[in-house]
């Protein structure tokens, strides 16, 4: 098969591009022909490249909504997917998603929409509204939609963007990696960690209110991801905690950076489906996260981690302490951690029913044009 992904930005890590990634070496690896179409390259592209995959550049794709540019955009879109002639297109990301199947639609290309989040879902009011009805129009567009949390289904369902028979839920996967050893740290500071950028859906002020409350214990924090954090940084030098932080900036091997944890931690605002939990489990970490819909999917309250509300430091506080003192209980709630994403998160789990529903819109797309080839034929007789 040959698939062309279209994601609006390639250029910094993040659960979209490294599903798509993940996708496209599998593809490769086992002989068909991925295309990445994305508005911004970055350092993610140069695994793509290595392994052969072809990253194509729509620049005016990236950035926010504008019509003149979205408008140039589509031009772009048109002229890639005429010259690479996909099998099908699988869009990833909001703006891709909808530019993609106006195009993919015009083409006569099967189109996928894979939804990592609804931004209806984090609107007010007239944003909120808008969304909806462009997700409701775009809906029909879609061969199949794909959402990566069972609670974006239900949303997609909420707002009518598609008859159930065309949404699925698949979980996103990440790569099996072997085990790693968890025993507890002799003579150092319990090591905790969150990998997220630094932006408004995260919530890392939290964290350092809550780390505050725990000065008495032994812990250091790591804090990897892109963005500003300068605000972050100033409030940890407020609550005297900075001198117990590393911003370790776009980390580019996390499993090795997690495999020297003791604790992951994903505070945040709101959030879809978050892989970097998945990437805690698959090292054996306990994770404290906030209770937002997406992660209840994955962590289980007080069997792999612990999960808090939005925004309650105290809690935060004490779940983290909790963990900090017993290492029996992180070494326990990693393992199970270990077993649930064995079970049910790895790349595999995410691979089968995402080839099949690519398999089944391509061979519906060719049975519709067999019948209108037949009906043409028909009536010149």
């Amino acid at each position: 098969m040959r698939i062309a992904y279209l994601i609006t930005r390639m250029d910094n890590p993040g659960g979209a591009q490294n599903h798509v990634r993940d996708l496209c070496l599998w593809l490769k690896e086992n002989g068909h022909d991925p295309i990445v179409v994305t508005g911004a390259r970055g350092p993610i592209c140069q695994t793509l490249l290595e392994a052969g995959v072809r990253v194509v550049e729509a620049r005016a794709l990236a950035g926010p909504v504008l019509p003149l540019k979205d408008a140039r955009a589509v031009l772009q879109i048109s002229r890639i997917l005429k010259a690479c002639a996909p099998d099908l297109l699988s869009c990833h990301s909001s703006k891709a998603g909808i530019l993609g199947r106006i195009v993919a639609k015009a083409a006569g290309i099967p189109v996928i929409f894979t939804a990592h989040g609804w931004t209806f879902a984090q609107g007010t009011g007239l944003s909120r509204f808008a969304g909806k009805l462009l997700e409701r129009a775009c809906g029909p567009l879609s061969d199949h939609i794909i959402t990566v949390s069972h609670y974006d289904r239900r949303l997609a369902l909420s707002a009518r963007t598609a008859p159930p028979d065309r949404i699925t839920t698949i979980h996103s996967g990440t790569p099996l990696l072997p085990p790693v050893p968890r025993v507890a740290p002799a003579g150092r500071s319990v090591r905790l960690g969150m990998v997220a950028r630094f932006g408004a859906r995260k919530d890392h002020e939290t964290l350092l209110r809550a780390l505050a409350r725990l000065r008495d214990k032994h812990w250091r924090l790591y804090l990897a991801g892109g963005g500003d954090f300068s605000h972050v940084a100033s409030m940890a030098s407020e609550l005297g905690v900075m001198d117990r932080i590393d911003f370790m900036g776009d980390c580019t091997n996390i499993p090795a950076l997690l495999a020297e944890l003791d604790i992951f931690c994903l505070i945040l605002r709101w959030e879809g489906f978050p892989r970097s939990i998945l990437d805690a489990m698959r090292a054996s970490l306990p994770v404290v996260a906030s209770d937002v819909p997406g992660v209840r999917e994955s962590v289980e309250d007080a069997v792999n981690g612990y999960l808090v509300p939005v925004g309650d430091d105290v809690l935060v506080a004490k779940s983290l302490g909790d963990l900090i003192d017993s290492p029996g209980l992180r070494v326990a709630m990693g393992n199970r951690g270990r077993a649930r994403f064995e079970n049910s998160f790895t790349l595999e789990h995410m691979l089968r029913p995402t080839l099949a529903i690519y398999r089944n819109a391509i061979s519906n797309a060719a049975n519709r044009r067999s019948m209108a080839k037949g009906r043409e034929c028909a009536g010149d007789f």
